[in-house]
């Protein structure tokens, strides 16, 4: 819910405290900014704006840049503007996803440490090594940094 108000008059946005701020301020009501009721908004000559739902997972490269407010269907809509990232910014989305993926890593591989010391149990060692392994491979692996798959953890 986005709790944005948009003045009929003057396109101005409010979120719920600022509105309530803009209402003391020009002699309006006195209101709780939690329960802003559709007679609060007429008096103040405001609407609700909507936030228009994004279910979409953003691609690689991809992320949001921006809010717009549109009208539709007379309603106001606050909608999430995407863009993708030029060259500057993959290599810097790249160094992220990676230095975050070898945090990972390499804490899935201190989770595992104590199955290479002397008195883990028998057979831990062995049982664990190829997937130890794939997590010290892991940055070579197809997709690395986006879309890799993360090794099987043995039970």
């Amino acid at each position: 819910m986005s709790n944005v108000y948009r003045h009929k008059e003057t396109g101005n946005l409010y979120n719920r405290h600022e509105l309530l701020t803009f209402s003391m301020n020009n002699n309006g009501p006195s209101f709780d900014p939690d329960r802003i009721t559709t007679e609060i908004q007429d008096l103040l000559n405001v609407e609700y704006v909507y936030d228009e739902p994004f279910n979409r997972q953003l691609q690689i490269y991809e992320f949001i840049y921006d809010v717009e407010i549109v009208q539709e269907d007379g309603k106001w809509i606050r909608r999430k503007v995407t863009a993708f990232a030029d060259d500057e910014g993959k290599a810097r989305m790249d160094e992220l996803a990676a230095t975050e993926g070898r945090a990972i890593r390499d804490r899935k591989l201190q989770e595992t440490d104590w199955t290479q010391l002397s008195d883990a149990p028998s057979g831990s060692a062995a049982k664990y090594n190829t997937y130890r392994q794939q997590l010290r491979d892991i940055t070579t692996a197809s997709g690395w940094p986006h879309t890799h798959t993360w090794p099987t953890k043995p039970e």
